[in-house]
């Protein structure tokens, strides 16, 4: 059995996780093992998620759902990563070209 090894993540990507999660309605349960988060951590999260309307409730009060804002978060949140690994791959070849002539400091 493989295991997947997690390194630490944002608070951004956290939330991103559980939205994603929850896009289509999700319970608890699958919303904690999709983000790989305890119990309390996320009863935390949802709480906040609930609060700041990215998460709402159904009927039933027990399936989870993503608002408009949180697939603008998600949204915005996938710009970001592309952003930053755009800008680490651009970084990466500066560092090499000046690595390659002599003018690392």
């Amino acid at each position: 059995m493989q295991v997947a090894i997690r390194r630490n993540r944002t608070h951004e990507a956290i939330i991103e996780e559980i939205l994603g999660s929850a896009a289509e309605g999700a319970r608890q349960t699958k919303i904690m093992y999709d983000a790989s988060l305890s119990y309390d951590q996320v009863k935390k999260y949802i709480s906040k998620l609930l609060k700041s309307e990215m998460l709402s409730l159904n009927e039933t009060g027990k399936i989870y759902l993503t608002t408009d804002l949180g697939i603008k978060f998600i949204r915005a949140f996938e710009d970001f990563k592309l952003i930053e690994r755009n800008y680490n791959n651009s970084r990466g070849v500066l560092d090499g070209i000046l690595s390659s002539a002599g003018l690392t400091s």
